[in-house]
């Protein structure tokens, strides 16, 4: 077509029907590279890259060569050089990876899949948000985006894929104009995009869950319309900050090894940590008094990981493959409470641990004290309890 918004777009459609088996644009996507224009190169570019030519890393180095042009300098960098996208990147604990359970190994892989077959078009195949043809992008770049990453409570994702987001976001449009929601997808699936977007392009977030998902539909089935930015802003529980005026207690501390850790219950905000060093029975808590009463709307953790945490008199030595499987110190059974006044304690969740990663969501309930406690007794010894990077979030 004389067109080349056009020729950009055939090349997106002929992905779809390369991957369902007909093979014969491999010859036009490669010429395509060559085009007069240049927005039509970059997508021929990332169309043979996303179909995983043979030869695609071939062709980036040749368009490096012959076209000085910004983007496709930029694109034919990403590619040779791509950024990390093992769904463990990001983390600060980079030699101690999360470990999954087999559920959010195929929650992640689903993401992904569905990542990549429906969201590349307007997010781009690496995330990066993919050019429009006039020198901008067709929506926001969700790698290393802060508003996916830990420090931010997941409730901002699930707003935006169950009800949708419509620009400008942080004043800037984008030519796809407006994400449309994606209520009509299961809890299921949405946890799952959620996950890999947190997870899987370098964002470094916890988890996402069914249950956190359903939570989210209920407190928005009213709502017809996507968000703006600032209502989205509004409506995201803030993240708190910990400082000095934060009043930290346990009823057990012990030493993180790594690094010589001191053993402070405060070590649980951080990447040193915090673990009781003993063995789980109930009754065992971590405590925080805040200095002023806060709309209490979700927290979430990490926990310690062996390979974190050494206990005393045990070693940890020689290579990953060699060593005995990694445990994971999550509390196996606890209950989630919250005080006004350090006297009188109200539940406001509780359950049984299955996981690394502990993510609450429940309704804003006033909170100047908070308070994790276990309440089931785990028969290992070896099985303590320890909690690094916990984040806790209010509403307005």
């Amino acid at each position: 077509d004389s067109d080349p918004q056009l020729r950009q777009q055939g090349l997106r459609l002929s992905e779809i029907l390369y991957k369902g088996g007909d093979t014969s644009f491999t010859d036009d996507i490669k010429a395509a590279t060559k085009d007069a224009d240049v927005n039509v190169q970059i997508q021929a570019l990332l169309t043979a890259n996303y179909l995983k030519f043979a030869d695609a890393a071939d062709i980036a180095k040749a368009m490096q060569a012959a076209n000085k042009a910004k983007g496709v300098q930029t694109v034919a960098n990403r590619i040779l050089t791509p950024p990390a996208t093992d769904p463990n990147a990001g983390f600060a604990d980079n030699m101690n990876p999360p470990v999954r359970t087999p559920a959010e190994v195929a929650s992640l892989e689903r993401g992904a899949k569905v990542f990549a077959e429906s969201c590349t078009e307007c997010h781009g195949h690496d995330a990066m948000g993919a050019p429009d043809g006039n020198g901008g992008l067709m929506a926001p770049a969700l790698a290393g985006n802060p508003r996916l990453g830990s420090q931010t409570s997941p409730e901002h994702l699930l707003r935006v894929l169950l009800s949708g987001l419509t620009d400008p976001i942080h004043g800037k449009s984008y030519a796809a104009g407006m994400m449309v929601s994606q209520k009509a997808e299961s809890d299921d699936w949405i946890a799952s995009v959620a996950s890999f977007l947190r997870n899987g392009l370098t964002n470094g977030g916890p988890m996402v869950t069914p249950d956190m998902v359903a939570y989210i539909r209920s407190v928005d089935a009213r709502r017809t319309t996507p968000y703006t930015d600032a209502e989205l802003t509004r409506a995201t529980p803030r993240t708190l900050q910990p400082d000095a005026s934060w009043k930290t207690t346990a009823s057990d501390t012990a030493p993180v090894q790594i690094g010589g850790g001191a053993g402070r219950a405060e070590g649980a905000f951080t990447l040193e940590g915090w673990t009781t060093g003993k063995p789980q029975i109930p009754g065992q808590y971590w405590q925080v008094e805040l200095p002023r009463t806060v709309n209490l709307a979700g927290m979430d953790y990490q926990a310690l990981t062996s390979s974190f945490y050494t206990l005393p008199g045990t070693a940890n030595a020689g290579p990953p493959n060699m060593r005995a499987p990694r445990q994971v110190y999550f509390p196996r059974g606890w209950k989630l409470e919250v005080s006004t006044d350090g006297r009188n304690w109200k539940t406001v969740k509780e359950g049984k641990g299955e996981s690394m990663y502990t993510s609450l969501m429940f309704t804003p309930t006033p909170a100047k004290f908070v308070k994790i406690t276990t309440t089931a007794a785990v028969a290992d010894p070896k099985i303590i309890w320890g909690m690094k990077y916990l984040k806790l979030f209010a509403a307005s």
